[in-house]
């Protein structure tokens, strides 16, 4: 009874989530979220976004690292890149951030320009959508998520549950018992 409960409930949230990615997209002229403490405005997506980025990271004080994977993926489902990767950082928000900030520049170099980041960190989420002021450490990957704003890269950042980046959550975990590099590129990009 208990897995049959944990299955509906897993459904229940991508629906829903579905359903207001779609509510989002279509009528983006106004941002549903208020921002403050921004130095200028966000540009908004003029269309559906053309990227979703899963992104996690999960820290181990143990061993001193932290890791961080993601994923991207068309809206048609075909995953595009993905790569795991163990960082220094100090925790596993920095991690998530520099995850952001790397998967950022890839898509621009793939060629897209309109990337939604999907996250269950949500102090991250609040910083890159500067509704909260960030920190030192924040303030530098920001400016670098900024730079990239800047030269035609549209993102914005979504809070979602565990679930729904469960298979890049597995990663990073599986990335803490050693230190790991891996990235691959689908051949249809190159």
């Amino acid at each position: 009874m208990h897995c049959l409960q944990a299955i509906f409930t897993v459904l229940w949230t991508i629906w829903t989530h579905r359903t207001w990615y779609k509510d989002f997209f279509s009528s983006c002229s106004n941002p549903p979220f208020p921002r403050a403490n921004q130095a200028r405005p966000q540009q908004c997506f003029q269309g559906p976004c053309q990227l979703l980025i899963k992104v996690a990271g999960v820290g181990k004080k143990r061993a001193r690292r932290c890791d961080f994977p993601y994923e991207a993926i068309n809206l048609q489902g075909t995953v595009l890149f993905h790569d795991v990767s163990t960082c220094a950082s100090s925790s596993s928000f920095n991690a998530i951030q520099e995850a952001m900030v790397v998967t950022a520049m890839n898509a621009r170099n793939f060629g897209f320009t309109h990337v939604l980041f999907l996250s269950d960190n949500k102090r991250s989420i609040r910083v890159t959508n500067r509704e909260v002021a960030p920190s030192w450490q924040e303030r530098i990957l920001l400016t670098d998520l900024l730079h990239l704003n800047q030269s035609s890269l549209l993102y914005r950042s979504v809070f979602v549950c565990k679930p729904i980046i469960g298979n890049v959550y597995s990663l990073a975990n599986l990335a803490t018992s050693m230190p790991l590099y891996f990235s691959w590129v689908s051949p249809a990009l190159l």
